[in-house]
């Protein structure tokens, strides 16, 4: 069919998908293993050689060893398909190849950020006083202390729908103009934190998250096809992805859940 392309579909998919997902601004995105093979990947985490140390005159300079933990990630695909009828691909009016592109990639980008999600919350959890107990607030720059004396980066506070409720009555809840916004669905910020809510998350938890704390391998563009149901005279329109999404760097993302008994 002339009027659905597969070409022009990808290109589209492959220019919004970063787009839409929410967490893309604390994210890299990778390149380098374009159509490149193998699935399963070796990604370092390096850590910290520490702060720099004195040295005397002709004294022997301290020496220190790179180490990074390696981690597994395995690529995976994703695939979302729908199906237009020839009398709705020809309505002009509703332009429903249109919609069904646009809702192929916010399908695809919900995925990813679920899958980001989903890496973050099988991180190590750091237990913090009064999260999700209405009236208490503290417990978000008890979890930015997890950063260490490092308080100048963009931070991110990910809550639950319900915690929304409680933070906007925050004295420090401040809330975000339009063009202020660091991220999709920031609704303000509390101690110079931005805040965003996810329905992802329980009322028990919540997430701080810095940029460079993820990242997000593709091993290739979106593939599209379409498919022709000459029965029903109808196109099915399918486009899958291949990527992986973990993190990055542990030291930007704090994985925060109530102390036992709260």
């Amino acid at each position: 069919d002339q009027l659905i392309n597969p070409q022009v579909i990808g290109n589209f998919l492959n220019k919004k998908l970063v787009n839409k997902i929410v967490l893309a601004p604390f994210a890299t995105i990778d390149n380098t293993l374009m159509n490149s093979a193998g699935d399963t990947l070796s990604i370092p985490q390096w850590n910290y050689i520490g702060e720099a140390e004195d040295v005397a005159e002709y004294g022997e300079i301290p020496v220190k060893e790179l180490k990074a933990t390696m981690t597994s990630v395995t690529v995976k695909k994703v695939v979302q398909a729908v199906t237009l009828s020839d009398e709705a691909i020809l309505s002009a009016h509703i332009r429903p190849v249109d919609e069904a592109t646009n809702q192929i990639a916010t399908s695809i980008a919900q995925k990813v950020d679920n899958d980001f999600l989903a890496a973050v919350k099988a991180l190590d959890p750091t237990p913090v006083e009064g999260l999700g107990t209405k009236g208490q607030y503290a417990w978000v720059l008890e979890g930015q202390a997890a950063f260490g004396e490092d308080l100048d980066e963009r931070t991110a506070l990910i809550i639950s729908p319900k915690m929304r409720a409680n933070i906007l009555l925050a004295p420090d809840f401040v809330y975000v103009n339009q063009g202020d916004k660091i991220v999709s669905g920031q609704i303000g910020t509390i101690f110079g934190v931005a805040v965003v809510v996810s329905s992802k998350l329980a009322d028990n938890e919540a997430i701080l998250i810095r940029e460079g704390a993820l990242s997000l391998l593709l091993k290739r563009g979106f593939n599209v096809e379409p498919i022709r149901e000459g029965k029903i005279r109808a196109t099915t329109i399918s486009a899958d992805q291949h990527y992986a999404a973990y993190v990055r760097d542990a030291t930007k993302v704090v994985y925060l859940t109530a102390k036992a008994g709260e």
